[in-house]
């Protein structure tokens, strides 16, 4: 495979796009050493990244930048500074975003198609095509069987039916549940199994956390992330699905306040309604004041994640006992 210099990965299919920016990562062999910078979230400073890429690598060929949801390919106006950014990285940088949503007339986006590698991966459930969405619930079936079989387990077919109408066709969440169930059975997943051992996603889970954070429960919210540890999940998914559900949390509380209206709410922070009411239902008797607090905390852990001060495991742990 060739690298190029600027790749985008975008979609809301978490489990592909970390393993697409592992595989890249690996590529290159930077990650965790000097020549590899990682910046998270809508406050990203263009010029910062723009003075590393710039920098030449000390102990490898190329110095490697890892941009994560930061919004830039959002929208199509007022992006003359971060075209001027994408047309000066030099040959001796990589740059790699990782975006939850891009739109198709970001300039960005379209400059990037030209001159690098667009990979988008979306969950079989967000295909709007019927036809696209039942293949690719097909595919994520066939890959469940395989990836239970490639541990050295076995599943019966109605188990597998049961956990998919339960879990759903998100993979990094159906992972996650086969691994659990996996070490569960015993190596043999009955229906049975799924029925006792197969919960709620990872996002769920995380919402769970971050309740028994606010009401000061701190022991059984480590309590919780050493369960999701067990079971493989990235603290940096953690990490980033905590920040995020503190920063819609506080947004929706301030547009309630400015007198929107859930459609406009609906539309600002791209989710949908059913969301809308998880979120509303979770921080109830939660105020603004405490959210934009949590928001704060996770940028600061986040930007010493960054900077290789905390490992993502550590942010997590500090938010926590914060």
């Amino acid at each position: 495979m060739i690298l190029k210099n600027l790749n985008l990965i975008y979609g809301d299919e978490e489990l592909k796009k970390t393993q697409k920016r592992k595989d890249l990562l690996s590529l290159l062999g930077t990650e965790g050493g000097p020549d590899h910078n990682f910046f998270s979230g809508k406050d990203t400073d263009l010029q910062e990244v723009s003075s590393l890429s710039a920098t030449v690598p000390f102990f490898s060929e190329v110095r490697s930048l890892w941009l994560d949801d930061t919004g830039f390919f959002k929208g199509t106006g007022e992006q003359d500074e971060f075209l001027e950014f994408l047309q000066s990285v030099p040959d001796t940088c990589v740059v790699i975003f990782t975006e939850q949503n891009a739109d198709k007339a970001n300039p960005g986006l379209k400059y990037i198609r030209e001159h690098g590698d667009v990979f988008e991966f979306r969950t079989a459930e967000s295909l709007k095509n019927w036809k696209d969405a039942k293949e690719a619930k097909g595919d994520i079936r066939e890959w469940a069987a395989a990836y239970v079989k490639q541990e050295g387990a076995s599943m019966e077919k109605r188990a597998l039916d049961e956990l998919l109408s339960l879990a759903g066709f998100d993979m990094w969440n159906l992972k996650t549940e086969l691994d659990k169930l996996i070490a569960f059975s015993g190596g043999k997943i009955t229906l049975s199994h799924v029925y006792e051992a197969a919960s709620r996603t990872v996002t769920d889970k995380v919402f769970d956390m971050a309740d028994l954070k606010l009401s000061g429960n701190t022991s059984a919210a480590l309590s919780l992330f050493e369960d999701m540890l067990s079971i493989r999940v990235e603290p940096l998914k953690v990490l980033y699905l905590l920040n995020r559900q503190f920063n819609q949390v506080y947004m929706i509380k301030d547009m309630e306040a400015n007198r929107l209206s859930d459609a406009q709410i609906l539309s600002n922070l791209n989710i949908k309604d059913w969301q809308l009411r998880k979120l509303r239902e979770k921080s109830r008797g939660i105020s603004a004041s405490q959210m934009l607090s949590m928001v704060r905390l996770c940028t600061e852990t986040e930007f010493k994640v960054k900077t290789g001060d905390m490992t993502p495991q550590m942010a997590v742990e500090f938010i926590l006992c914060c």
